[in-house]
């Protein structure tokens, strides 16, 4: 059984640009290994004049699954929604073209294309996913998470659940749903932190080359000290082991002679003490 949402025909002629950034959908009953679902589909549309915003609906057979829904997961397929941009349809993702939100429930399937929609937005967590209206999938500020994944080659599944252990089984990413959560977090703080630092270095610009040209005798310019490089190296496990072995080995090395030398001022010590001494009593 099919139905549809919305009230723009197949192949009408849409003569406003904003009309088009309104989702729709169409939902169709399906199985999954065995077990019932929902497919759901989203409407797209191919622009006939992009100056005078005049879109056309593509037939249905084009239009994109967005995501399968189940009783305890939801099977997303992220994509790029928006028609205005040049990345309208393309993965939203990279590699990574599938993305599973396991949440545990037993929820009953919805029948109507718009309940699916808020059926589906109701179970993913508006801090870590966006809404089917937008492509599905992970937020933009969480964007660097599968971009860092992309570098495990054979990974192209990222399966995001409660109490999930992290892990790599096969082409599936396993993280847990909290991880995510954090990882939103210590993003945000590293870019208000980016921002503070960017107003400062502007400050500094307006003051060393305005202020102290229009009113030198108050204002002096600042010199600034360049910090010190950083060496960063990136070491495997068995780099690591070893670079430690060096290490405690150099350790003990040091702590030996210390203790050689200061035996060994001990020894001097007491020859003085003694020989002073022995002339005393001549």
């Amino acid at each position: 059984m099919e139905t549809e949402v919305g009230a723009i025909a197949e192949g009408q002629q849409i003569p406003s640009g904003n009309d088009v950034m309104e989702a729709q959908f169409k939902l169709q009953e399906a199985t999954e290994n065995g077990e019932p679902a929902q497919k759901l589909y989203l409407k797209t549309f191919q622009p006939i004049d992009r100056d005078m915003q005049i879109w056309q609906a593509r037939p249905e057979s084009e239009w994109p699954l967005l995501a399968t829904i189940l009783a305890n997961r939801i099977i997303m397929y992220p994509i790029h929604a928006n028609p205005h941009t040049k990345r309208y349809l393309k993965p939203k993702h990279g590699r990574f073209t599938t993305v599973i939100y396991e949440d545990g429930a037993r929820s009953d399937l919805p029948s109507d294309p718009q309940d699916a929609a808020a059926h589906v937005a109701l179970r993913l967590a508006s801090s870590i996913f966006d809404l089917p209206g937008d492509g599905l999938g992970l937020i933009k500020d969480l964007d660097m998470v599968w971009r860092v994944l992309s570098l495990v080659q054979q990974a192209d599944i990222l399966a995001i659940g409660k109490k999930t252990e992290m892990r790599l089984d096969g082409r599936t990413v396993f993280i847990d749903q909290s991880e995510l959560d954090s990882l939103r977090r210590a993003f945000n703080r590293t870019k208000t932190r980016g921002r503070s630092l960017i107003q400062r270095i502007q400050q500094g610009l307006v003051y060393d080359d305005v202020l102290t040209r229009i009113n030198p005798e108050k204002f002096q310019r600042i010199e600034r000290v360049a910090p010190p490089l950083v060496r960063v190296r990136r070491e495997s496990a068995a780099q690591t082991s070893s670079r430690e072995r060096a290490e405690r080995r150099a350790n003990v090395q040091t702590v030996r002679k210390e203790c050689i030398d200061f035996r060994l001022r001990i020894e001097m010590a007491d020859n003085f003490t003694s020989q002073t001494f022995f002339e005393e009593q001549q």
